[in-house]
């Protein structure tokens, strides 16, 4: 199947265009493919960063979360401790 192709007219800042420019430049390949790759890797980013978890996930989380706590299985960590645990783990997340 051939992909249908749209022309479409775009207004960017003068830095940005020679961004774009210089990338094709460097890759030797045409503006419009750069252009094209760049939106690909955009949308495909912001698909991927924003995946929606299943209320029933985020339910049954709350629920153990709820019982861990009433029943005192919850560790004793300050609020400062449990902060610092989370920062870590999205450093870890951002990381990878």
């Amino acid at each position: 199947m051939v992909a249908r192709l749209v022309e479409l007219t775009v207004k960017l800042s003068e830095t940005t265009f020679e961004r774009l420019r210089a990338e094709a430049e460097h890759k030797q390949i045409p503006l419009d493919e750069v252009l094209e790759a760049a939106l690909e890797t955009y949308l495909q980013d912001d698909e991927e960063e924003y995946e929606d978890t299943p209320d029933e996930k985020i339910l049954e989380d709350f629920r153990q979360a709820w019982h861990e706590a009433m029943t005192g299985q919850i560790g004793t960590q300050s609020a400062r401790e449990l902060l610092e645990e989370i920062r870590r783990e999205l450093d870890e997340d951002n990381a990878q």
